[in-house]
């Protein structure tokens, strides 16, 4: 009953905040930039974070005050509470002033670094078969935990290019992360998990397609070391309840897009925060989906992962650690596929530019994309293959 107080309540707070700073935002003329990588037309405000946060730390601050359990944080509570404030004032800083990338980079450091020390870490890897599980030696435990929050981080807010992508993607992740502190028995993280799933639905109310507010980098940097931290705040803060293969795959989506992102930048020679419009999304949209259609695609391919994420909660750990690795394979793949078509889509478009004929390229554009998807999942299942025979 408790959980679903704290859902309710945040999803409650966060839409009736919604349409009072959308009101402000437009006073202030608040509003998203709109340039060339952009995919939104018009004044949309960009302070819904604003509404997530408070929604969020008013019922979690309620709910510690009055249970005084801790959340079974390892006695942290107030310091996990302090480093969300943290990352997401930069983020809302960044929203009204834009920030330079390094001032929000040493307070996200400064955040990770700062849990990671108080406990906050991935202290094992599990394997299947009954085989137990590795001990991460710390001086690997420390650095990758550290990555994993920045990378997570990051990632939520490079996919935050579309109406209703990063708080639907949010949304999931944490309601999977919620099953798994639940059915642990873990509810003061569980409570954490289904809090920040209701602030994310009382935002998507106003930001599913047209979207009328944007999360900002408010929104995205608060709900992306949020998500971060979720599998690192099992019962004590010294046992990660999640595991780091489920926490990986359910996350797979901003991890790949970021990858991608990261590798097709340095392959430019560009800096690695340079902006672009080759993110998942603008990939969809150039093969010709709509908005609602691109988001549908992924959030049905977001929706997947967090039932292979789940599969360990009722297969065999072998067959569900088997699983999460054949998934990262296969999405692996469909983003090679992707990244074939769409620079086979900018060759022919420069192409087009010279000869004036745009349409002849068109089923051109569509046997590549069938190629790319067949020589990408073959790949993939020979990868597959040679994995379990191993």
């Amino acid at each position: 009953m408790i959980l679903l107080i704290g859902f309710a309540g945040a999803l409650l707070l966060s839409a009736i905040s919604m349409p009072l700073i959308i009101k402000v935002a437009q006073k202030r003329e608040l509003y998203d930039a709109v340039d060339e990588r952009k995919i939104h037309t018009g004044n949309i405000p960009r302070l819904g974070g604003l509404g997530i946060f408070i929604s969020f730390l008013i019922v979690l601050l309620a709910y510690g005050i009055l249970s005084q359990t801790g959340f079974e944080t390892g006695g942290h509570f107030w310091a996990l509470a302090l480093c969300m404030f943290l990352v997401y004032a930069v983020g809302f800083i960044d929203d009204l002033v834009d920030l330079r990338a390094r001032y929000k980079f040493i307070v996200e450091l400064s955040g990770a670094v700062f849990l990671v020390a108080l406990g906050f870490r991935f202290y094992s890897i599990a394997l299947p078969f009954q085989l137990g599980s590795i001990a991460i030696p710390s001086y690997i435990s420390y650095p990758l935990t550290v990555i994993w929050i920045l990378g997570v981080t990051n990632a939520l807010n490079l996919i935050d290019g579309m109406d209703g992508l990063a708080g639907g993607v949010s949304a999931f992740t944490a309601a999977v992360f919620g099953v798994f502190f639940l059915l642990g028995g873990d509810f003061g993280a569980a409570f954490i998990c289904f809090t920040i799933m209701g602030s994310i639905f009382g935002f998507l109310i106003v930001n599913l397609p047209p979207a009328k507010i944007f999360m900002g980098d408010s929104g995205a940097l608060f709900l992306g070391f949020s998500l971060s931290i979720l599998p690192l705040i099992g019962p004590g803060a010294g046992h990660s309840e999640i595991g780091f293969v489920p926490a990986v795959t359910v996350l797979l989506i901003p991890i790949y897009d970021t990858f991608s992102a990261i590798i097709r930048r340095t392959r430019a020679g560009l800096s690695v925060f340079s902006p672009d419009k080759l993110h998942l999304h603008h990939k969809l949209l150039d093969l010709g989906l709509s908005v609602r259609g691109a988001l549908g695609v992924i959030y049905s391919a977001q929706v997947f992962l967090c039932l292979i994420a789940l599969s360990g909660l009722v297969l065999p750990a072998g067959i569900s650690f088997f699983l999460n690795i054949a998934v990262w394979l296969i999405y692996a793949a469909l983003f090679y596929a992707l990244g074939l078509v769409a620079a086979g889509r900018r060759q022919s478009g420069s192409g087009d530019s010279a000869s004036g004929s745009a349409s002849e390229t068109e089923p051109e554009s569509g046997d590549s994309l069938r190629a790319a998807l067949k020589t990408s999942l073959v790949g993939a299942a020979f990868s597959v293959k040679r994995t379990i025979l191993k």
